[in-house]
Order: structure tokens, then C-alpha cells, then sequence
């Protein structure tokens, strides 16, 4: 087993006089190690993922080390200062993002340069072929326990990354989904952090939570979708917002219904990320609006009628009891056609013939039923003052039902 100290040595194990000759070859290959290195590092920057985007100085230095650990291994020396070993280096790549495997292709690589210059400068010495080739298969095969040793820094130190970023992110998404942060400079660190733009499309979502995620594997299906989306689980609430990007809000709506075993709500859509502590607020009366124990997804819709109207759940059902009371007090089988012919009135703009379209009746039929409307709630609804108070009891009725 190879520790992170190279005393012992590559050539252990093998004959005197050819541990001694390959010891005499350390010299020799480090007096050209300016030329190890750059070649080293073209091969590197040109082949593996991640390495292009380091630092120059940094790698070239990570390289150098890695030589002369490598070198002080062969030799059977102790790693002089400077000299960097697998475990430094697994650690390092973990920290920079670079993919594990880049990270083990980079040590082949490493290993196949210095091995070209051990063997040219061997064989140039007069060392006996059979020794050079014994010594290839010592130096490979080490190569996977050095492989071994970053492995396993690698994985250690990126576990450690992922619950610091993973707290990083549930500080970030706390703060902004309950407008903590301040000023364009937290919104955007924000941004950077969740991988979220500062500016486009956005809805947020509530979902009732029952100790367990009520939206299983939701990041990963928008994903797919080519939507961007940051989430935060607590005992009662999974809540999360979500970059529609070019895409409409019904592919959102998709996956929620295809997901949601409870209650969902989502907001209308907002179009900077600092709004996203209103924009959960309003998907949280959304979610309370359906009743417990009943399950489906509830969005307001686009409307400031409907903005405004969400914003205060308790006047919205007084203005609902105020303005639509008799209304709703009706028997079922009066009431249910009644409101049903009200809602596609209003949605067709007062046009008589379209509600009768919507709802597959005779014109006449819905021009009685709003005639029966206005006797029943007492209002005018050619008066501007009493159709935008029945509109707007109309639409709290939709978000808020009694």
C-alpha cells in the first residue's frame, strides 16, 4: 500500500544494482524536468475536461510537484518540500470541480510522460533492458494504488463540499424566500449560488409537506425540461422557485399534476428573482385555498385583479359573503348553473354569445341566468361599480372557496 509518503520507493523490491541504477536516473530526468512539465501540461490542458480552466501558475506548480513526488518515490528519498502527492492533489481537483475521472486520466498521463524520460535516461546510461522493463511494471502498477490514494481524498473531500454548499444553499434560498437579503449585490450572489438568473420568468411553488418531499424527484424532471428551479424541504413545506425561461407555465403545471399527492400552490408569474418571497407567499394562500386533505395544484393566474385579491385571504371572503351571499346560499341545483354561467359571462368579456358557446346553451338561456344573477345579489351589472364588485367577489371565490 502506498501512503502519501514516498519513502520506500518505487524501486523497492527490486534487485541492488538496479535499485541503484534507476536512483542514479533521478538526476538525470529532473535536470530536464522544465521540459517534463511543459509537455505534461500541454497534454493535460489539450485532453482533459476541467484543466483548461485552471489557473496556469497553479497547475503548472501541481504538475511540478507531482514530479517531484514522483521522483522522490522512484528514488527512495523522502518527498522534499514542495512536492505534492496524490492525496494534496485529489483534494485540490475536488475544490476546482474537476471530474473525477479527468483527475485519474491526468495521473496516467503524468505517470506515461515521466516514464518516457526514466526509461530514455536509463536506457542511455547502459542500463540492462531486462531492469528498464521490470521497472515499467512496477511503476504501472503502482500507479494504481497513487491512483488510489486521490480517489479517495477526491471522494472525502467532495462530500465534505457538497454538505457545505448543500447548507450554503439552504442559508440562500431561506433568506430569499423570506426577502432577507438586500440590494442588487445579495440578489445576485444569490443568483450565482442557486444557479438562477437575476432577471426572466419565474414562478414560485408550496407544497404541503408531511415529513416526507411531496414532490419526489421534481428538480430532476424540470431539469429535463430545460427549467432551472432551487428547492427547500422543512418538515411542513417543500418550497421552491423555478426559471420558466422560454417555456410557458403549463409544462410547470405538468409535472407538478403528474407529481403532487397533496396540495400545491404556484404563483402568477413574477420577472425578478428578488420577488421571489412574494411570489412564495402567494403560492402558499394558493396551496392554503384547497382544502385539507384533498390533493391537485392551484395557480393564480396573471391577473392584478387576482393579485390583489390574493393578497388578503380574510378580506376575500368577507367581500365573497358581502356581494355573493344570497348567491350562494341558493339550493345546489339553482346555484351551480347560476355561478357557472357567471364565471364564463365574465371570462367572455359580457359577450352573451361566447358564454353560450363555452357552455353549450342557448343564448336566451344565459341572458335569464344573468337577469336571475342581478335579482338574486341585488346589483346592476350594466353599472361599472357593481360588475367590478361582483367580478372581484367572483374571482375570490375562485381562489378562496367557501
Amino acid at each position: 500500500m502506498l501512503s502519501d509518503d514516498a519513502e520506500g520507493g518505487l524501486a523497492a523490491g527490486l534487485p541492488d544494482r538496479a535499485d541503484e541504477e534507476l536512483r542514479s536516473v533521478v538526476p538525470i530526468v529532473h535536470a530536464h524536468l522544465l521540459e517534463l512539465v511543459n509537455r505534461t501540461e500541454a497534454r493535460l490542458v489539450g485532453e482533459l475536461p476541467g484543466y483548461g480552466d485552471l489557473p496556469q501558475l497553479g497547475l503548472r506548480a501541481s504538475i511540478t510537484g507531482q514530479f517531484e513526488y514522483l521522483l522522490a518515490s522512484i528514488s527512495g528519498t523522502r518527498t522534499p518540500p514542495g512536492s505534492i502527492s496524490p492525496g494534496d492533489t485529489g483534494r485540490a481537483r475536488a475544490e476546482q470541480g474537476v471530474p473525477l475521472h479527468a483527475v485519474l486520466e491526468a495521473y496516467r498521463i503524468t505517470v506515461a510522460e515521466l516514464w518516457q524520460d526514466v526509461q530514455s535516461a536509463a536506457l542511455a546510461q547502459g542500463t540492462d533492458p531486462a531492469i528498464v522493463v521490470g521497472l515499467a511494471g512496477e511503476m504501472f502498477g503502482r500507479l494504481e494504488e497513487v491512483s488510489r490514494i486521490a480517489i479517495l481524498a477526491y471522494q472525502e473531500r467532495a462530500a465534505e463540499l457538497l454538505v457545505e454548499r448543500e447548507a450554503e444553499r439552504a442559508a440562500t434560498l431561506e433568506a430569499l424566500f423570506k426577502g432577507y437579503l438586500r440590494g442588487r449585490d445579495e440578489i445576485w450572489r444569490a443568483a450565482v449560488r442557486l444557479e438562477l438568473p437575476l432577471e426572466g420568468r419565474f414562478v414560485a411553488i408550496v407544497a404541503a409537506s408531511a415529513g416526507e418531499d411531496p414532490l419526489p424527484d421534481v428538480y430532476a424532471r424540470l431539469r429535463r425540461r430545460g427549467l432551472g428551479s432551487a428547492w427547500r424541504l422543512t418538515p411542513d413545506l417543500k418550497v421552491g422557485v423555478v426559471s420558466l425561461r422560454q417555456h410557458d407555465v403549463a409544462t410547470v403545471l405538468a409535472v407538478l399534476e403528474d407529481l403532487a399527492e397533496g396540495r400545491v400552490g404556484v404563483s402568477a408569474v413574477f420577472t425578478a428573482l428578488a420577488d421571489a418571497s412574494h411570489g412564495v407567499y402567494v403560492a402558499r394562500l394558493m396551496m392554503a385555498a384547497i382544502p385539507t386533505g384533498e390533493s391537485g395544484v392551484r395557480q393564480l393566474d396573471d391577473s392584478p385583479l387576482a393579485a390583489l385579491v390574493a393578497a388578503s385571504p380574510d378580506t376575500s371572503r368577507m367581500l365573497i359573503e358581502t356581494v355573493l351571499g344570497d348567491l350562494l346560499a341558493l339550493p345546489e341545483k339553482a346555484r351551480v348553473p347560476l355561478v357557472e354561467t357567471l364565471e364564463h359571462w365574465l371570462a367572455a368579456k359580457g359577450s352573451v354569445a361566447d358564454a353560450a358557446q363555452a357552455l353549450f346553451c342557448h343564448p336566451n338561456t344565459v341572458r335569464y341566468r344573468i337577469n336571475r344573477i342581478e335579482e338574486v345579489v341585488g346589483v346592476d351589472l350594466s353599472d361599472p361599480a357593481d360588475l367590478a364588485e361582483v367580478a372581484s367577489a367572483v374571482q375570490a371565490l375562485k381562489l378562496f372557496p367557501l
